[in-house]
């Protein structure tokens, strides 16, 4: 009888409860809060996947405007003829024409190419009806912009009579490109989009002349990183993109960090090609 009392003490602690009243407790306590845990897990991924998507969102339509202006203050411009005359710049742009291809894509450019309709896509901007059946589009990585200004240039450098003088006109060549340019050249410059993102795109234009195409690829920028669903969070480059597109595809699955976007608008100065 001592015995059992001394062992009953010795089980309650300064509340009175036993040690399988504390862990019964404790059981239920981790059922409850387990499940919680979970659910606010989830919902931080939910909204960090949403805030990412936005984010992508605003690059892209920052990305387009910088295209837009730069074309509507040239004189006149131009595809760049192949790409590029670097290797790395040709391989690019075979990796981009692949990511346009795929399924989330919409496989824009197998339609482009085909005649096909192209599948629709939240986070892609479409216009049907523009194109020629059987026609297959010229693609480029970058554009040549001209612009023309006009200087007043004197004849006589001690002469005080401005009519003695005449005016000239300069056109000013530079090849506008999204993968980073050496500052210090001064013919190919960079359009300017938010740092931190891996931003590249294809430039197309159609038979008229009258349309130019740029389909956009916009993803976070860094070392590998996945998140709790499998999804590749950072891409160093493009083949990352077109690796984690392919996997994707091939498990049924949409990653929320790449958007791919294809958008037309109306040009009046595009330089004809001969």
């Amino acid at each position: 009888m001592k015995l059992r009392t001394r062992i009953s003490r010795l089980l309650r602690d300064q509340s009175g409860m036993t040690l399988l009243e504390t862990l019964a407790s404790l059981f239920i306590f981790l059922i409850i809060l387990i499940p919680l845990t979970s659910v606010y897990v989830s919902g931080v991924q939910v909204f960090n996947q949403t805030r990412e998507q936005t984010d992508l969102r605003n690059v892209a339509d920052f990305a387009i405007g910088e295209v837009m202006r730069t074309v509507q203050g040239a004189t006149y411009f131009e595809l760049e003829k192949d790409g590029g005359s670097l290797d790395s710049e040709n391989e690019e742009m075979d990796t981009l024409r692949q990511i346009m291809q795929s399924k989330k894509a919409g496989e824009l450019l197998l339609a482009e190419q085909g005649g096909a309709g192209a599948g629709s896509n939240g986070a892609i901007d479409a216009e049907e009806g523009t194109r020629e059946i059987g026609v297959s589009p010229q693609f480029s990585t970058g554009l040549v912009v001209f612009t023309s200004s006009t200087v007043y240039v004197p004849s006589d450098q001690d002469s005080s009579d401005a009519e003695s003088g005449s005016t000239q006109s300069f056109v000013k060549r530079n090849v506008y490109r999204f993968t980073p340019s050496d500052p210090s050249d001064g013919l190919v410059k960079s359009f300017r989009f938010e740092p931190g993102y891996l931003v590249r795109g294809l430039f197309s234009t159609s038979a008229d002349n009258k349309t130019l195409s740029l389909y956009l690829v916009v993803a976070p920028y860094g070392e590998r990183v996945v998140d709790r669903d499998g999804q590749q969070m950072r891409f160093p480059n493009l083949e990352e993109v077109r690796a984690e597109l392919e996997r994707t595809e091939a498990s049924g699955k949409v990653n929320s960090y790449i958007r791919l976007v294809k958008t037309e608008f109306a040009v009046s100065n595009l330089q004809r090609s001969e």
